[in-house]
């Protein structure tokens, strides 16, 4: 069925549908600008300090391509690619590195 998840301030974050498949349909930012519409947008989603949490694309209501993830202190935390909202490799860090 459809999921809606909301921001810090109670704005609207996004609407997500779980059958027959995942489909993420619209996602906004704190401000209620739009990030993904109808399945297809850019993302970029923020710590509560401003800095920059994660990025990637959307197409066809998926995950697609390299999506890169930061700890809240600029560090990077992730790398993923997904293929059709598929992970097909990825790698993931400490904030020690490890």
């Amino acid at each position: 069925g459809k999921w809606e998840a909301f921001h810090y301030n109670g704005e609207l974050k996004s609407e997500e549908y779980y059958e027959p498949d995942y489909f993420m349909k619209n996602m906004w930012d704190s401000l209620g600008n739009p990030l993904v519409q109808n399945g297809e947008g850019d993302v970029k989603l923020f710590y509560n300090n401003g800095a920059l949490a994660e990025q990637g694309e959307y197409h066809n209501g998926r995950k697609e391509g390299m999506w890169l993830g930061y700890h809240a202190n600029g560090q990077p935390y992730f790398e993923e690619f997904f293929n059709n909202g598929r992970l097909v490799q990825g790698r993931s860090s400490t904030l020690e590195g490890q």
